[in-house]
């Protein structure tokens, strides 16, 4: 092992995530790097103070890139040129990159923000269904006497059809949601 390659401690952290956080940015960014204590602070987190934290251990010769690396200021390592274009999920507007915030209405390009007027609209529609499905269950005994004087091929046929109809609304709806909008 020549002096270079020998680990040496880079930053002590806290806590486990935070230490994994930087490790990752290390790791993305080609550095290799090792946590030490990570299991005990994984299995036993109150004796990260004991142990004196976990530490991030680096090659010699990579400590100062490393140190670069996590010394780049979150603004600056998100903001890249091929992702400009996006569009917000809550207003639609054009925003600066896909880890932007939308200045108008404080959403995600990928999830709208949840304000009141969403939050009560979502209640509203919740309140809907329960009255409809109340009405249905309260006249289903005369819909079923009715039903009953009718045909059975009639009533297959109907309710086939409703079946067809009720998959072919939740095939569509499921491949509109899993479909990626940022397209």
């Amino acid at each position: 092992m020549s002096e270079n390659d020998a680990p040496v401690e880079l930053r002590t952290f806290g806590f486990l995530q935070e230490a994994e956080l930087a490790a990752s940015a290390l790791e993305a960014s080609g550095i290799d790097c090792t946590l030490r204590e990570q299991f005990v602070s994984g299995a036993h987190p109150e004796l990260t103070g004991a142990l004196g934290g976990v530490a991030l251990l680096v090659p010699r010769g990579e400590l100062e890139a490393a140190r670069e690396v996590l010394d780049t200021p979150q603004e600056m390592a998100l903001d890249s040129s091929d992702d400009a274009g996006a569009v917000c999920a809550g207003c639609g507007r054009e925003l600066r990159g896909a880890t932007a915030t939308c200045p108008s209405c404080n959403a995600l390009p990928d999830r709208p923000a949840t304000t009141t007027k969403r939050t009560r609209w979502a209640l509203v529609k919740f309140k809907i269904w329960i009255i409809v499905a109340t009405l249905i269950l309260m006249a289903a005994p005369a819909i079923w006497r009715r039903v009953a004087e009718l045909p059975e091929n009639l009533v297959a046929g109907a309710l086939y059809g409703l079946l067809a109809l009720a998959a072919a609304v939740v095939i569509v709806r499921g491949l509109s949601s899993w479909s990626d909008r940022r397209l």
